[in-house]
């Protein structure tokens, strides 16, 4: 599961989705498109490129039709820091939510 996690094939929903029926209604405004630009937008900001990060995170959400929570609030840290990593930046940090 490890080895599935740190390669990004390990999708939690998806065992959810399957046997959920109030969770996969919950989610169902969450399209492929949408998760295919997440996924590209978090892995800009992981790298480092923060410029593309923002765009996508923002295209994810014109994808959605509404504000995302977590996009929002990456885009809220990199603000922060004006989309420019800080020079001790790893690929993430911990969170205050």
């Amino acid at each position: 599961m490890y080895e599935k996690l740190i390669n990004n094939k390990f999708k939690i929903w998806e065992n959810y989705e399957k046997n959920d029926s109030d969770f996969s209604l919950c989610r169902k405004k969450f399209t492929k498109e949408f998760y295919h630009v997440y996924y590209q937008a978090f892995n800009f900001y992981q790298t480092g490129d923060w410029t593309s990060a923002k765009k996508h995170f923002e295209i994810a959400e014109l994808i959605l039709g509404e504000k995302d929570g977590p996009s929002q609030h990456i885009i809220k840290f990199m603000k922060e820091y004006d989309f420019c990593i800080p020079p001790d930046w790893r690929g993430g940090r911990v969170s205050e939510i």
